[in-house]
């Protein structure tokens, strides 16, 4: 006899889980920011990384890989030099817009996608392409912001592309993923005070930018990050079973990522600065596997 879902124990305890990130993020934004993304940062990219290498696995031709593998070379270079102060924030910016743009670009030319696939990523690789190149400072900064904050929401997009064989997830995500939006509401968030010393370039942006005030919004911007790690290191993996937990990669991928975290204990903004051209690199990859992938998914339906 089958266990009700609403009994399921790992479900249950995967609300328990999403409920106290719910309430750190609500009551300690900071500390839950600074730890999570130096514990779980570059584990999560990893861990992102090796889904969609066995979701994608024989789905996209071997050539279409190496020419998006290709311009994330670049924007990964574009992300470093800027690290290295060799070209200025302008110019890497540019670089990440238009790689971005030339990699959403590739999924037009699949074959076998729904039409209204196509026709987002023609749409989408011409305006950011357009943006990149001759949009304003602030504009491209705007275009980046709202990647950064839809990709928060990708693990949505991600579980339906799992192998028909996958077992359940065990949790709704769309349902989790409302969370964040909630904390939007709140009123006030007495122990917010002063924005941090060490803000998510989004949220820096979004306070000069936004012409309402938000009490809640570093709140809510922590948990959208959160309960991102929280669905890629534990909701996601489960879909996959044990084949995951058996993977070869885990032993180094945590080596380097406790590295990482020490780096962050010395110097958490030169830290961050390197984290972020890994984790440019994994976000920038799934728009257009997302794209080509969910189109292949509905056409067989």
């Amino acid at each position: 006899m089958r266990t009700p879902r609403f009994l399921d124990t790992t479900q249950s305890q995967d609300w328990a889980l999403v409920a106290g990130l719910a309430l750190l993020a609500t009551l300690a934004p900071l500390p839950l920011y600074l730890v999570a993304l130096a514990v779980f940062g570059l584990p999560h990219v990893i861990w992102e990384l090796a889904w969609i290498r066995r979701v994608s696995a024989g789905r996209l031709p071997r050539l279409w890989w190496r020419a998006l593998f290709a311009f994330l070379a670049i924007q990964a270079l574009g992300r470093l030099a800027l690290l290295l102060d060799w070209i200025g924030a302008d110019l890497a910016i540019a670089v990440d817009l238009v790689t971005l743009a030339f990699a959403v670009g590739l999924v037009v030319g699949l074959p076998r996608l729904v039409r209204w696939a196509r026709a987002v990523a023609l749409m989408a690789a011409l305006g950011l392409g357009a943006i990149g190149l001759w949009g304003s400072l602030e504009t491209s900064m705007a275009a980046l912001v709202a990647l950064a904050l839809a990709h928060n929401f990708t693990p949505v997009g991600l579980q339906a592309m799992a192998p028909p064989t996958a077992t359940e997830s065990h949790l709704a995500l769309p349902a989790m993923f409302v969370l964040p939006f909630a904390l939007l509401l709140l009123p006030e968030v007495p122990s917010l005070g002063a924005w941090p010393s060490w803000p998510p370039g989004e949220l820096a942006w979004l306070g000069e930018h936004l012409p309402w005030d938000l009490p809640g919004l570093f709140s809510a911007l922590v948990l959208a990050q959160v309960l991102h790690y929280l669905a890629v290191i534990r909701i996601l993996p489960r879909r996959i079973g044990s084949a995951w937990s058996s993977a070869s990669w885990l032993t180094p991928a945590l080596i380097v990522s406790a590295v990482l975290a020490l780096g962050f204990l010395a110097s958490f903004p030169d830290a961050r600065r390197v984290y972020a051209v890994a984790a440019g690199f994994h976000a920038w990859l799934e728009w257009p596997i997302l794209l080509a992938l969910l189109g292949a998914v509905e056409r067989r339906r």
